[in-house]
């Protein structure tokens, strides 16, 4: 398996001037170059400052939101806040995610525990191949919470290729959240 799948959705975004990576399982792949599983879908993460922007620049598209499962519609020019975190969008059988980032100043921080923060600058790593993804760390912490054969795949998979700071940073960040995890030992 490659990345030809993410291929679509970077000439899509390519045109899009505000900073945006790759996120989920694509971005844990993409750390190690190359497919690794199947995926259900493309995960595009965005600062949440930056929506409205990029609503307009997908207009095009049908878009909703969810707030506690249920879907609602996103009308342009409309900004989203929490509990909505992500937005949905389809357009000649295309589909299209978009998660948004939390942002205060120069820290991004954790919807789930606004205590787990880290600098803005470390949330999108670029990647030799052109394109930025999730960092790491936080594309797992967002995952430790269903631990699925997949999620548990991609931890595996991404463990080694990990920064030792990030990988620091996310038991730092699972301890917080729970103290039992069974990443932790792991870390």
């Amino acid at each position: 398996m490659n990345l030809e799948p993410l291929a679509p959705y970077l000439e899509l975004l390519c045109k899009f001037d505000r900073p945006w990576c790759i996120g989920g399982g694509w971005a844990l792949d993409a750390l190690v170059g190359r497919a690794t599983r199947e995926h259900g879908d493309v995960d595009i993460v965005i600062w949440r400052a930056d929506q409205v922007s990029f609503r307009a620049h997908f207009s095009t598209w049908d878009w909703q939101t969810f707030v506690n499962r249920e879907a609602r519609p996103w009308p342009p020019g409309a900004f989203l806040e929490l509990p909505a975190h992500n937005a949905r969008a389809i357009r000649e059988g295309q589909e299209l995610e978009v998660l948004f980032a939390e942002r205060d100043g120069d820290s991004w921080w954790f919807r789930r525990d606004p205590t787990i923060r880290m600098a803005a600058e470390m949330v999108m790593h670029q990647t030799n191949l052109g394109f930025r993804v999730l960092n790491p760390a936080l594309a797992l912490l967002f995952k430790s919470n269903r631990l699925d054969e997949k999620d548990r795949h991609d931890f595996t998979l991404a463990l080694p290729h990990m920064a030792a700071t990030d990988r620091k940073w996310l038991k730092q960040a699972l301890l917080k959240s729970s103290q039992s995890h069974e990443w932790i030992a792991k870390l």
